[in-house]
């Protein structure tokens, strides 16, 4: 009983195999024009025409699938800036979500600078050292509360990079015209870059390069699970305890005289 005693007290503990925890140290968000100009014809890789924005939800269905160690967010904007998906690892909810979009659900006009203005505010629940947002337009801005490139140097004072891709024609005709300087200039504020694209090829390139400049970054923790056990000598020794009294007992009850 004594030994059960102290063997308790010693805390003795069961120590399991190694558990590896894993963590993102990026957080991205994908902004994506939804506006009424997305709804333009662009050529595809197979050689079919679909809108501008078909092309670029199949192109990033590869490129979020591609982001397992990074936690993604997605943005929706037209004449307004939408949150679809918060910061987060569940990706395939992120893909649903972006599937559901259609061109000119948010509006007919492009709302650039409001789009960084709620990436910026949704970047403020992150507390991980490389932030980026990429963005996705094909026009130029014309209903956003804050200008551009001084919601571009709200984000690079927070620590915010931005990416940016253009889709479309500069020198085509047409009725909403594509401007790539707001874009350049964006990502040159923040220490970003800018990528031009004219079809859903030209874009798969620019994601794909993206990718390249986003290698895989974990932090890994490692740790090993403890259960204690010293409850089972605890238990012995009051067992022990409880059998030493009923003995002690019954002796006394036998040596009585009858």
């Amino acid at each position: 009983m004594w030994l059960c005693v102290v063997t308790a007290l010693a805390r003795p503990e069961w120590v399991g195999p190694p558990i590896e925890h894993h963590s993102a140290v990026r957080d991205l968000i994908l902004a994506v024009d939804i506006s009424e100009s997305m709804k333009q014809p662009a050529p595809g890789r197979d050689g079919g025409r679909a809108d501008r924005l078909a092309a670029a939800k199949r192109v990033l269905a590869s490129f979020i699938e591609a982001r397992r160690d990074d936690r993604v967010g997605v943005i929706a904007f037209g004449s307004k800036a939408y949150l679809l998906v918060p910061l987060t690892r569940d990706l395939d909810a992120a893909q649903a979500l972006l599937r559901g979009t259609a061109a000119g659900a948010a509006g007919p006009h492009t709302a650039l600078g409001d789009a960084i203005g709620l990436a910026i505010r949704t970047f403020e629940s992150s507390h991980v050292d490389e932030r980026l947002l990429v963005l996705l337009t094909d026009g130029v801005d014309t209903g956003s509360r804050m200008a551009p490139h001084s919601a571009a140097e709200i984000a690079r004072r927070r620590g915010i990079r931005i990416v940016t891709i253009g889709i479309g024609d500069p020198a085509a005709r047409a009725a909403v015209p594509v401007d790539f300087s707001v874009l350049k200039r964006i990502a040159e504020i923040t220490g970003g870059r800018f990528f031009q694209a004219e079809d859903e090829g030209g874009l798969a390139a620019a994601y794909a390069e993206i990718n390249t400049l986003l290698p895989r970054r974990v932090v890994t923790r490692s740790e090993r699970p403890r259960h204690a056990l010293g409850h089972w000598p605890a238990c012995t020794a009051a067992s022990l305890g409880l059998v030493l009294m009923l003995a002690s007992w019954w002796a006394l009850r036998r040596s009585r005289p009858a």
